[in-house]
């Protein structure tokens, strides 16, 4: 009785970080008209459609990638339909592992193009290949509930991205998320290998998994929950809700198709 009370717990427990954390396998049609979970927006279709993504009034943790293409809107033709105020894009915070510490973002067009802007805290991180410029989540602050958008689908990281202008790029099997604390999000690429969120990080050596409670405003600790249950793969709702993890070595995050995890068959006797 005991052991199925504790997966009871454990399910329970992961449902909050990942309210559609299943086993199961992803369908083409699984990628179309995508609804994230805990109303933070959704998806025509998850590979390069339009996105909707829902901020709550206070902090929320937003892919950066997502941020810089929300931003650009309020300068083409295709701004009409976000709620949000231009000027949440000028209160930015992303946390660096390398420098152990926040940095605020000036304006988004700097992440877009830090070398023609001068931003060379930006530039030297984007230069060093480090997954948590490219892929990870930053803060964002706004005084009401709103919702911005984007065109791009919800891939945050491509297999090669090259920019000569700004003098940055990368091949995704390159790119280093350092030890420490990084905020994670969920994109469509993580989802697309049906992996555990233990074995997607099991070459970074995890040690913490933390989820933001915006209701409470708390850090939720769901390290014990995502070890037990490591069999549940991430689902397609989960597609940009962020983790915190800390880990204890740099790796190369972003190449899903490998894991340590993972051995070919033993000889035989």
């Amino acid at each position: 009785m005991k052991k199925y009370f504790t997966s009871f717990v454990v399910l329970c427990s992961l449902a909050v970080i990942f309210p559609t954390l299943v086993s199961a396998t992803i369908t083409k049609s699984d990628l179309q008209n995508v609804t994230f979970g805990n109303n933070r927006g959704s998806a025509e279709e998850a590979g390069g459609g339009h996105v909707t993504y829902n901020l709550g009034e206070g902090w929320n943790l937003v892919p950066l990638k997502f941020l810089r293409e929300a931003s650009g809107r309020y300068h083409s033709y295709s701004q009409k339909g976000q709620a949000c105020e231009q000027d949440i894009f000028q209160n930015v915070w992303y946390y660096s592992p390398v420098r152990k510490s926040y940095y605020q973002i000036p304006v988004m067009a700097d992440w877009g193009a830090p070398r023609t802007r001068g931003n060379n805290v930006l530039l030297e991180e984007f230069r060093r290949k480090y997954y948590h410029i490219y892929g990870g989540s930053g803060w964002v602050y706004t005084s009401k509930n709103c919702s911005i958008e984007g065109d791009s689908g919800t891939q945050l990281i491509s297999e090669n991205y090259s920019d000569d202008q700004q003098g940055i790029g990368y091949n995704y099997k390159e790119l280093v998320m350092k030890a420490g604390w990084n905020f994670v999000p969920v994109d469509l690429h993580m989802v697309i290998h049906e992996k555990s969120i233990v074995e997607l990080f099991s070459a970074c050596s995890p040690e913490k998994f933390y989820k933001y409670n915006k209701v409470s405003n708390e850090w939720l600790d769901l390290t014990d929950a995502a070890k037990a249950d490591s069999g549940s793969t991430l689902f397609v709702g989960d597609i940009f809700d962020t983790m915190l993890v800390k880990t204890r070595r740099d790796c190369n995050f972003a190449d899903y198709r490998t894991s340590p995890i993972s051995a070919p068959p033993a000889l035989p006797n």
